[in-house]
């Protein structure tokens, strides 16, 4: 419109250009105004997180309505489902057994897992890391199990069973039974109706057991529980227990101990 009222010499020159400089001041509003805009439709897309895998999303770890800042406030967590890792702790000795000439790690593929009510998980699994464990003496495993049915979830406790090592006519004893004396593994047992105690050597566990590889034989009759009530030498009465009872007793203590 101005430019037509100048052209017609209806408007001086002044007027024009004033009018011109505040089109192009309007026209830096409006652009900025544009940029806004833009920036807000980017920040709302931000606002739909995508997972980076496929896994299980953790309770909300934060409350509706907490401000969150990009880059620093943690919204959710995601675990991994399948495969979905196991943790645990072994000695460096039982380590250096089961992979002596062995082929390294290759020993610890075929791993097993026990559930917390007894039973086996259907999947075997093989070790990904090994790190070393911040008690001297221990390394950390993580192994990988396929989870194809979601049936494990991230927190559950289970036993990983490695049955790759084979000890024929070991004999074992509930790791209960086993008392430390002056960095000294000894167990009580019955001796003509008296305790006495004896120093033993211990191999690798077994579940609730350990192996005894020297210090007792098949006859000898373990105390398993009570030891503190007792002194060599004293007389005892004792109550025979069974292994069903003792894996039962201890698959209870574990769903208690975890509820």
């Amino acid at each position: 419109r101005y430019e037509q009222l100048i052209a017609t010499g209806a408007i001086s020159r002044q007027a024009y250009d004033s009018q011109k400089a505040a089109t192009e001041a309007y026209r830096g509003v409006l652009e900025a105004a544009q940029a806004s805009v833009s920036l807000a439709n980017n920040n709302l897309n931000d606002t739909v997180v995508t997972a980076p895998f496929n896994g299980t999303l953790s309770m909300d770890d934060v409350n509706i309505g907490t401000f969150a800042t990009a880059g620093t406030t943690g919204l959710v967590t995601i675990s991994s489902s399948d495969p979905i890792y196991v943790q645990f702790d072994m000695s460096e000795n039982e380590y250096l057994a089961l992979t002596k000439d062995k082929g390294g790690m290759d020993i610890l593929g075929d791993l097993k897992l026990k559930l917390s009510d007894g039973s086996f998980y259907g999947e075997t699994g093989k070790i990904v890391q090994i790190n070393p464990s911040l008690s001297g003496g221990q390394l950390t495993m993580k192994a990988a199990f396929a989870n194809p049915d979601n049936r494990l979830v991230p927190g559950m406790y289970a036993q990983v069973v490695s049955d790759s090592e084979i000890a024929q006519g070991s004999i074992l004893v509930p790791t209960k039974a086993l008392i430390q004396l002056l960095n000294k593994d000894t167990v009580d047992v019955v001796v003509d109706g008296k305790a006495v105690q004896k120093s033993v050597k211990v191999g690798p566990t077994f579940g609730i057991y350990t192996i005894i590889e020297s210090g007792v034989d098949v006859n000898d009759q373990v105390i398993v529980d009570g030891q503190g009530k007792v002194h060599p030498g004293d007389s005892v009465t004792f109550e025979d227990t069974t292994k069903e009872k003792l894996e039962q007793d201890a698959t209870e203590a574990a769903a208690a101990q975890y509820k």
